[in-house]
């Protein structure tokens, strides 16, 4: 892949000897929708020059993913699994030797179909995305070809995951099966002391938009809602989860309410039923439910509610990366973020937005204030995200890089090396 974070071409070198002899990379998602490891993925075999890397996707279930992937003509197999690293909503602390003994039961039905789809493909590696399902590095070690293992989220204090095993186990066992580990921040790196050894961090890029007329984008957003054109709007964006912490981006738009009474504020995306009533009713007790507003999932372009955001916030307790800040970034609108992990490398501080430390609201609530008050303090950090994005989180810069690992990784094989291997 040849190009620059603008889209142009430039002068990255090309892989020696693969464009005749693409990688036959066998793709596993650990779900079917489109969260952010999944939107990353997409991202990824979008993008992809398949003349490097020849891609095949399997997914547990039909849904968003494989209908996106096969929209763009990448082959799609069904393979239903068990998480190793279960959500906590599949398995509760006092079931976890029951699930445990299920997932291994099951195991060896769930190997010998992947290693067939390894065979029937022609894989020459595999990808596993995400950290919760270890199917694809125990079926490509039986099949001998080389796998890479792509970490979105730490095991280890993640209150959205319940592991069956200790976590010095699982970095055993990821080491041991990865010729090599990909994370998206350093700091998602520390959670895994003992994998530096063959840890690459990559950030996360996305095919940045066009910059929107944010006054527009503004006037748009309020008419679509009903609000007032005097209204001004701070949002979170993403999904109804624990680790979010939507709890502090309304103690926060409390305090702002006492400084500054022309904020509405958003929060948009979706989760389960508990998560949903936990934040409405963190709204009712705090008796915002006039200035709060739970909007769930927005079906519009997501760059087109970003721009129409004064200030964009990130309350989260853990972030391995912060996607929605480059989102925002992307159209010029300044970020407010706790100092949660990934969004620290993402966020300068004072120049492209603010960082407050975890669950301080006060702090939170006259960053945003700041920004309230100064249009042209605001623009200036918004200018100056867009220029961060263009220069460090494209898709471009996002898929050389992932090519590139893919490319190293996968031994030297000429193509009648392969035919042979697997006739």
């Amino acid at each position: 892949m040849t190009a620059t974070t603008s889209g142009a071409v430039d002068d990255f070198a090309p892989f020696d000897g693969t464009r005749s002899n693409p990688v036959r990379t066998l793709f596993l998602s650990h779900d079917g929708g489109m969260a952010g490891a999944q939107k990353m993925l997409l991202t990824l075999l979008e993008g992809l020059d398949r003349n490097v890397v020849f891609p095949v996707l399997v997914v547990p279930f039909r849904r968003e993913l494989a209908a996106a992937a096969e929209a763009i003509g990448i082959h799609v197999d069904v393979l239903p699994w068990m998480h190793w690293a279960p959500c906590q909503g599949q398995v509760s602390l006092a079931g976890r030797f029951r699930y445990f003994a299920k997932f291994l039961l099951r195991f060896p039905s769930r190997i010998s179909a992947l290693r067939e789809i390894i065979v029937r493909h022609k894989i020459d590696l595999v990808y596993s995305n995400t950290v919760t399902m270890l199917e694809g590095a125990v079926s490509a070690k039986f099949n001998n070809v080389p796998h890479v293992w792509h970490i979105h989220e730490p095991i280890v204090g993640n209150n959205e995951l319940s592991p069956i095993l200790p976590g010095w186990l699982y970095e055993s066992i990821i080491r041991a099966l990865s010729q090599s580990i990909i994370f998206p921040s350093k700091s998602l790196l520390q959670c895994y002391p003992s994998l530096g050894a063959k840890a690459e961090v990559i950030h996360n890029g996305l095919a940045l938009p066009e910059v929107r007329d944010r006054e527009t984008a503004r006037r748009l957003v309020l008419e679509h809602m009903g609000l007032p054109m005097s209204a001004r709007l701070v949002g979170v964006v993403g999904a109804l989860q624990p680790r979010k912490d939507h709890e502090t981006f309304i103690r926060m738009a409390g305090c702002i309410q006492s400084k500054y009474n022309d904020a509405i504020f958003l929060i948009v995306g979706v989760g389960d039923r508990e998560n949903t009533e936990r934040v409405r009713r963190c709204i009712q007790r705090n008796d915002l439910t006039h200035t709060v507003l739970l909007l769930g999932r927005w079906q519009g372009e997501i760059a087109d509610l970003m721009a129409g955001l004064d200030v964009l916030v990130i309350s989260s307790e853990q972030e391995s990366f912060g996607l929605t800040a480059i989102e925002a970034m992307a159209v010029e609108t300044p970020v407010v973020s706790t100092k949660c992990g990934g969004p620290e490398e993402v966020l300068e501080q004072g120049v492209t937005g603010y960082l407050a430390p975890l669950k301080d609201a006060e702090r939170m609530s006259e960053f945003v204030v700041t920004l309230l008050r100064s249009t042209e303090l605001a623009r200036q950090m918004g200018h100056q995200g867009r220029q961060i994005s263009v220069n460090h989180f494209t898709n471009f810069k996002y898929v050389y890089a992932i090519e590139s690992v893919i490319s190293r990784s996968r031994p030297s094989v000429n193509s009648s090396t392969r035919n042979a291997k697997y006739s």
